[in-house]
């Protein structure tokens, strides 16, 4: 289960951070903000599921 999450994480900043150097200043807190959101949604998701299994 770990390690299926941190490929997935790894997967999605080497897909997300590429298209960051190239985009302007004014589009880059919008991206940081989807990032960081998608990454705390898959956090508190994985922090639910080991609290429900044990």
């Amino acid at each position: 289960m770990k390690n299926i999450t941190e490929s997935r994480v790894l997967g999605l900043s080497r897909f997300l951070i590429l298209p960051l150097f190239s985009l302007r200043k004014r589009e880059k807190p919008a991206l940081y903000l989807f990032t960081s959101s998608l990454l705390m949604r898959d956090l508190s998701w994985n922090a639910m599921v080991k609290k429900f299994l044990n």
